[in-house]
């Protein structure tokens, strides 16, 4: 069955026979709130920060220890035949070996980590737990920064503070100069460049129609580009669920254009989801653009495109 479906800002366009159930577990480092440790331990197990050191009796690669460095916590051979030689730790040393090597744990040596590990999705914040790493336990971050001189990433985008363009206009981030003289002055992500301001909206009305074994996709420009000129990127999945670990990006030769072609064909009884992102100038991560909310409304992760 051959599908044309007008796309809703966000939902992906979708070509198939048959819709496969979500997977529950994405795989995308995010203890999400269909996930525990019970169905999803990659994403939800966190580590806590190890509380040990030198000499306590246990070798630990998160502080550096190897057997150079705290050969009375690690495991190892430095003289002799070379093919016996090894250092368990953190890499340092002739033939070094992680924990895993069972060298590291005999003869009355310890190799491992002295941080606790907690359960993301258990029902507690725990101290090391935050809803960055967390939203299933300590509830989902909030939609902007909220306090702009805590040193705190409240929002949980990477930036903080004034350096956060939620705090643009607060006054204590405020300078009102604009040096590149394009109209916006505080809240520019980049006040050196005239031609980009912001970051560039949501992708609209992406469309998607079937023509022989091919998939074209055309959309619509974001309401809010940021910027004189923007980019594309059209991801595709064979997972709803997942724009991140089972997508991936599509070629295109003008990434300016609004429309792009797909010639793979899903196998049968599969489908193929898709998502368009804008691209600009802007800095950093300011610069890509949304891939639209899931119908939670909660903003959905995708990978990066090379």
């Amino acid at each position: 069955i051959d599908l044309f479906k007008p796309g809703l800002p966000g939902d992906p366009d979708t070509v198939g026979a048959i819709i496969p159930a979500p997977n529950i577990c994405n795989g995308n480092g995010i203890c999400e709130p269909q996930e525990s440790c019970s169905n999803c331990p990659t994403d939800c197990n966190t580590q806590g920060d190890p509380t040990g050191f030198c000499g306590d009796g246990i070798c630990e690669e998160a502080l550096l220890e190897d057997c150079l460095t705290c050969p009375s916590d690690c495991a190892g051979r430095q003289n002799g035949n070379m093919g016996q030689r090894y250092c368990c730790g953190n890499g340092g040393g002739e033939n070094p070996v992680s924990c895993f090597d069972a060298r590291c744990t005999s003869g009355g040596f310890s190799c491992g980590s002295t941080g606790s590990v907690f359960c993301c999705g258990d029902g507690t914040c725990d101290p090391t737990e935050d809803s960055c790493i967390c939203a299933a336990d300590c509830g989902p971050a909030p939609p902007m920064e909220f306090a702009c001189d805590d040193g705190v990433d409240d929002d949980c985008d990477g930036e903080l503070d004034c350096a956060d363009r939620d705090c643009c206009t607060d006054g204590l981030c405020v300078t009102g100069v604009d040096n590149d003289s394009d109209g916006v002055a505080d809240c520019d992500c980049d006040d050196s460049n005239p031609g980009v301001w912001d970051s560039p909206g949501e992708v609209t009305m992406l469309t998607l129609q079937k023509g022989g074994v091919t998939a074209t996709l055309d959309w619509a420009s974001p309401a809010s580009p940021g910027a004189t000129s923007l980019n594309y990127e059209a991801l595709r999945s064979g997972d709803p669920d997942d724009f991140v670990s089972a997508s991936e990006c599509l070629g295109d030769a003008d990434p300016t254009d609004l429309t792009n072609i797909d010639p793979e064909v899903p196998a049968l009884g599969t489908l193929y989801q898709y998502l368009i992102r804008a691209l600009n100038d802007c800095p950093g991560t300011a610069g890509t653009g949304t891939i639209g909310s899931d119908s939670g409304n909660v903003q959905r992760p995708a990978a990066a495109c090379p």
